[in-house]
């Protein structure tokens, strides 16, 4: 049976873009609030693939270059789930 609930809803930006420009985040399950392991990040605008979440479901978007991380809204997938964008 396929999920119908919206994509790791529980996702939880645990930081924002901080001082080193470092995107961190958590996705789980919405309902059983189990880590969702294997998810892509992508970014929402580019549509340029990001990162995946590791076993623990946690996903880390590091600094590149000189500049903050352009992406403004990351699109979170994974197999069964609905998309999600935040």
């Amino acid at each position: 049976m396929q999920r119908c609930f919206l994509l790791m809803i529980a996702v939880v930006i645990l930081q924002s873009i901080n001082a080193q420009g470092v995107l961190k985040g958590l996705v789980t399950d919405k309902d059983t609030h189990e880590p969702i392991i294997g998810a892509t990040i992508t970014d929402a605008v580019k549509r340029k693939p990001l990162t995946v979440t590791n076993a623990d479901g946690c996903f880390v978007i590091p600094k590149k270059g000189d500049a903050q991380h352009s992406a403004q809204q990351i699109k979170i997938t994974y197999i069964g789930y609905k998309p999600l964008t935040v």
